[in-house]
């Protein structure tokens, strides 16, 4: 029992109370006032004459029974201490390195992987502070802090504050053509170093926003895929943090779904800051030949070649790679690189692990964005301690289920290549080849560029000029003494022949002016003949406007259906209302009567290239399965529609190809982590089992507490061991079924090893579940035994 007293009244608070609201708050969308109320084991009426009304009744014992909660999750804290000082895992960065043991559980002569470790990184606003100083009341003063080692602190982020230069009213040097002042305010994005803006860019594509920008490589040009994202960004999130104390959290997760690092982001977006110190955090501890996935990979690796990083990354050989569906959205050129699908050595993961840990973390928002700092701290630490757990429950079922597709990709892929190819008659190694062809051909590609801009003013001034003479001419003709006798005898009457002569005289005005801007044109360019339109200069100009407006309507045409893509996307999320479901099928109506329109543009623009692109329906736009199709649209010469590769027919079966390779690569990963989990179950219940029987004497109580838990965990390692036999009975099973021998350990008994391999992990107490009498002395043991070691 926890006690509280208030002048004459008291109460107590159940620990096993607490313990069910621990349990409860497992679900992040649980509200705490409501919890609280229930489980306190006192009525309203008992207060009231004290408060006067409810409100300030609930008030009080909501206060109480967090004080309880904090009292309650110390004691758990002080436990898990001395828990893992007996198991020895105590040491610095411990969790870190045994976050996952399927990823981190490494055998003596293991096949080696060449990436070793899968990890996501990616931020996320959900999880804001307001404020104080926005914040009704007075402030309480929290000098509580966190428990969690995985969690970065503000100094240690910031060693990475500088690595990105910045340029405008940061303290930088604006960009040349920057149009904010410096006083001006300027974008303040989630992605302050990608910030991008639309423009008329002279190759018709977006351009850097010179002003407030994190530059992540300066003098590169940026990336389109990340000016891909922000065709679609909301403009609502660019001034939204000043009321945040903290706008978000940074992690980094395995795989599995397991926690491995985060942090908080500070009054700013996604800065590069966050993903680097993760990277640093990498590096330092585990190892070398790792894979990290992030939304924008293919830019973050350029951030990070330049950054104090980069030797290291490079000597360790960390790979950057791009989730399977964001990389939907990158450019062509990048997905070959960046891609999963292309990578087969990662096997079927995509790298989305943190969207989905997102869209159940969310739901924490609202109980922490008006909590105190440490309380916030709390309760996102504690929701990820539940995740662990969760996720480490599931792990033998990620593994099935991994195995199972992965044999059923092959299967299918199989058959249908051996179809196509005949088809075709090729040979599936041949798509290797295409490949690289295709990296080769997309590198080589380079838009062609004017190497005076002035020449376009020059040509727009020329077609004016010509313009102008030719309504002069026509207004000289229609004043000429012939014309006026005609229009005389018409029945004109002098109004009109004056009108024919001011004609001649604005015509005449407009053409001096027009060939004076001219002139001063060709002085600037230093033309002396004047271009005509037989002249190579001028066609090779007005071939660039026209591949200009082509580009731009490719560019319009993708950002209709990037927004299509993402508001489909949002309807089908089992979160979002029907209101909203209803707003955005009305979006999608117009959406695509604007597709429509900018495919039209596309169609006659495409007519006028030399030679002209083929027409697309609209049925062919929406069928595209990767925006990456529209790369090979850009190149305005024509040449790919020769190549092979390009064809649609090839482009299939090099899908089903490499599907088939990424497949093979994740049956190799995951026979490596069958075996890792089957070694750590032993392992786990070796060192509980000593670890018990040495402090069984000296320690009592911790060893009560100790064999309670191997008790929890023997159940889920007994569906593990189930589902780790039903893999190995499943047809086309390559993999061991023995143990192995971690990397730096000394080898276990033989008896434990020759049990636990053969699936007889037993907890110590084979009795039935404990009765509330017996349940209720053990919680009496531990609360004693945290008393007497404090």
């Amino acid at each position: 029992m926890i006690w509280f007293s208030l002048m004459k009244a008291s109460f107590e608070v159940d620990i096993s109370g607490v313990h069910l609201c621990t349990q409860l708050l497992r679900s992040p969308y649980a509200l705490w006032k409501i919890i609280s109320r229930r489980i306190v084991c006192v009525p309203d009426s008992v207060f009231k004459p004290q408060f006067g009304n409810c409100v300030m009744c609930t008030m009080y014992l909501c206060r109480q029974f967090s004080e309880a909660f904090n009292i309650y999750l110390e004691i758990l804290h002080q436990v898990d201490v001395k828990v893992a000082k007996a198991l020895d895992r105590d040491s610095q960065d411990w969790h870190l390195k045994n976050a996952c043991p399927c990823c981190m559980y490494e055998l003596e002569d293991e096949e080696p992987l060449v990436h070793r470790l899968l990890v996501a990184i990616d931020g996320n606003n959900s999880l804001k502070l307001v404020d104080d100083s926005f914040r009704r009341g007075t402030q309480r003063i929290d000098t509580q802090t966190g428990r969690v080692d995985r969690w970065l602190s503000g100094d240690y982020v910031d060693q990475f504050k500088d690595e990105v230069p910045s340029r405008g009213k940061r303290g930088g040097m604006g960009a040349p053509g920057d149009q904010h002042g410096e006083g001006e305010e300027g974008d303040n994005d989630d992605d302050a170093w990608l910030d991008v803006e639309g423009g008329d860019n002279e190759d018709g594509r977006f351009k850097k926003a010179p002003a407030d920008v994190d530059n992540p490589v300066p003098d590169v040009p940026p990336n389109p895929c990340t000016d891909r994202w922000k065709n679609a960004g909301p403009d609502g999130q660019k001034k939204m943090f000043s009321m945040f104390l903290i706008t978000g959290i940074f992690l980094c997760l395995c795989r599995h779904g397991m926690l491995l690092l985060l942090c908080d982001m500070i009054q700013s977006g996604e800065l590069a800051k966050y993903p680097l110190a993760i990277v640093n955090k990498i590096l330092e501890v585990l190892g070398n030949n790792n894979a990290l996935g992030y939304d924008i990979g293919c830019a973050f690796a350029q951030t990070v070649s330049h950054s104090s990083l980069g030797l290291r990354a490079a000597a360790q050989s960390l790979q950057f790679v791009v989730p399977s569906f964001h990389g939907h959205a990158h450019n062509r050129r990048c997905q070959l690189h960046f891609h999963p699908q292309y990578i087969p050595a990662l096997g079927i993961e995509d790298f989305e692990t943190c969207e989905r840990c997102f869209a159940i973390s969310n739901g924490l928002a609202a109980n922490t964005r008006l909590a105190t700092r440490f309380h916030r701290q709390q309760a996102i630490e504690q929701h990820f301690q539940f995740q662990d757990e969760d996720k480490y429950t599931e792990l033998s079922t990620f593994i099935l289920n991994n195995y199972q597709q992965s044999l059923s990709i092959i299967s299918t892929n199989t058959i249908a290549l051996e179809t196509v190819c005949s088809d075709l008659n090729i040979s599936p190694d041949a798509f290797d080849k295409y490949l690289d062809e295709e990296r080769v051909y997309l590198a080589n590609l380079k838009k062609e560029r004017l190497k005076n801009t002035l020449h376009l003013d020059y040509v727009k001034a020329l077609d004016h000029f010509q313009a102008m003479q030719a309504q002069e001419l026509a207004a000289a003709a229609q004043n000429t003494p012939a014309a006026r006798d005609r229009a005389i005898l018409a029945g004109e009457t002098g109004a009109g022949l004056t009108r024919r002569t001011r004609n001649q005289t604005t015509a005449f005005n407009r053409t001096v002016r027009a060939e004076e801007q001219l002139v001063k044109l060709e002085q600037q360019l230093a033309i002396t003949d004047r271009w005509t339109a037989d002249s190579a200069d001028y066609i090779h100009v007005t071939d660039f406007i026209k591949h200009r407006k082509y580009l731009r309507a490719v560019d319009n045409l993708e950002r209709l259906v990037i927004q299509r893509i993402f508001e489909l996307t949002k309807m089908n999320h089992s979160g979002t209302a029907y209101k909203l479901r209803t707003q955005i099928a009305k979006a999608l109506k117009t959406q695509s009567s604007a597709i429509r329109t900018a495919l039209d543009t596309y169609n006659r623009l495409a007519k006028t290239l030399n030679p002209p692109r083929p027409s697309m329906d609209f049925k062919e736009v929406l069928d595209y399965s990767s925006l990456a199709e529209f790369d090979l649209l850009r190149d305005t010469r024509g040449t790919v529609q020769t190549r092979i590769w390009a064809q649609p027919a090839y482009r299939v079966a090099m899908g089903l190809h490499f599907k088939r390779k990424c497949a093979r690569g994740e049956i190799k990963r995951l026979n490596v982590e069958i075996t890792h989990l089957r070694t750590f179950i032993r392992d786990d219940e070796v060192s509980h089992s000593k670890s018990i029987d040495a402090i069984r004497d000296s320690d009592p109580g911790l060893a009560a507490v100790m064999a309670h838990q191997w008790a929890l965990r023997c159940e889920v390692n007994h569906i593990h061991l189930a589902h780790l036999s039903a893999i190995a009975d499943l047809p086309g099973y390559t993999g061991s079924q023995s143990c192995g021998a971690r990397k730096g350990h000394s080898h276990l008994d033989s008896v434990s090893v020759a049990a636990t391999q053969m699936g007889h992990i037993q907890p110590e107490d084979d009795g039935d579940l404990l009765d509330d009498e017996v349940l209720q002395n053990e919680y009496n043991t531990v609360t004693d035994f945290i008393a007497n070691a404090q």
